[in-house]
């Protein structure tokens, strides 16, 4: 998969795109890992976020449920990217 910091493409703000469908929903639960590789800034290495939907291929991370399944405002700012393998 590849996850990459919008900021350097054509998509959303904040936003983690994959390669492939990713299948998450919204408000589900998600722990970030790099295993091993460098780390997407702006999220921290096993932290707990929880993803909203933007597309088939793309999400945006909250802090809460809530705000995760409502799109609220407080999205996780990505400051910068890396692509995994």
């Amino acid at each position: 998969m590849c996850i990459r910091d919008s900021n350097t493409s054509s998509s959303l703000p904040s936003t983690i795109g994959f390669t492939t469908y990713h299948k998450f929903k919204n408000g589900e639960r998600v722990v970030y890992k790099t295993n091993g590789q460098t780390a997407v800034g702006g999220i921290s290495t096993d932290a707990i976020y929880y993803v909203h939907s933007v597309g088939v291929s793309t999400v945006k991370l909250y802090k809460t449920q809530t705000e995760a399944i409502n799109a609220g405002i407080n999205t996780i700012s990505l400051s910068s990217f890396n692509i995994m393998k």
